[in-house]
């Protein structure tokens, strides 16, 4: 089986209400990463779509399983299926769970106590930001 890693991050401005993402995808010696920014969202919304976009690009890649590092615990729930979503999230989550076997890791956030990953995500997730 197949088996990527995945590190998502975001970053909320509440000035503007705008948030950068990104993710990190590793998987048979392929590392990508992507980023961008999302007007009018919460910090919430941004982490999930940071995450769920690294999950559909390693089932791109070919991913039938996956290790999803996410600093969120609210959107690891919403993942997990722990935690109420709307319909239509409800159900790509339900479809992304029959597809990929994804296994949710919270790691401690930012670079000084958290994973590398997590720090790499993060900064690109800032950089994204910044550059809008």
């Amino acid at each position: 089986m197949t088996h990527a890693e995945i590190y998502s991050d975001a970053s909320h401005d509440a000035a503007t209400n705008c948030a950068g993402w990104a993710y990190a995808v590793s998987m048979r010696g392929i590392r990508a990463t992507r980023s961008g920014v999302l007007s009018d969202v919460t910090i919430q919304a941004a982490e999930l779509h940071a995450a769920l976009a690294g999950v559909r690009h390693a089932l791109a890649l070919g991913a039938r399983s996956a290790t999803l590092y996410i600093d969120n615990t609210g959107v690891i729930a919403l993942i997990e299926g722990k935690t109420a979503a709307d319909a239509a999230l409800a159900a790509e989550l339900d479809d992304l769970r029959q597809t990929i076997a994804l296994r949710c890791v919270w790691v401690r956030a930012h670079v000084r106590h958290g994973s590398s990953g997590n720090a790499h995500v993060d900064a690109l997730a800032r950089a994204a930001l910044k550059q809008r």
